[in-house]
């Protein structure tokens, strides 16, 4: 089975070794997540422009179940496993800050705190790294 990492950071390895996200709250987080699964999930504009080069029918209003989450370093930090179907020939991976969780959801708040502050802090590396 093929392995397809969507979307995730641009990990730079020279100099000074920094990470881009806090361990205790990676550790936290990913335990809730993982107690939530399966769970819904829509992805972002930019998941979606990668699903349809490589000819796969989705829209942003296309749900997608996370199956699993696993944690990737600071290349794309949690990921989700968003694989559509148990017999699917291709894993689909995509990093926790390119998809939207419903407003509803309990974890919706911890959710996007993750993303916000993961986004603030590739920015900034990518400012001054």
């Amino acid at each position: 089975m093929a392995a397809r990492l969507l979307a995730g950071g641009d990990g730079d390895w020279q100099g000074e070794v920094t990470m881009i996200d806090d361990p205790g709250t990676v550790t936290r987080l990913m335990d809730q997540l993982r107690a939530h699964l399966p769970m819904p999930a829509l992805p972002t504009k930019a998941i979606v422009r990668t699903l349809r080069q490589q000819g796969v029918p989705v829209s942003v209003k296309s749900a997608l179940t996370i199956n699993n989450v696993l944690y990737l370093g600071d290349e794309a930090g949690i990921t989700c496993d968003v694989t559509p179907a148990r017999d699917a020939k291709t894993v689909l991976l995509v990093s926790l800050t390119q998809v939207r969780i419903p407003a509803g959801h309990p974890l919706f708040g911890a959710i996007q705190a993750y993303q916000r502050e993961r986004v603030r802090r590739l920015t900034a590396a990518s400012l001054f790294g």
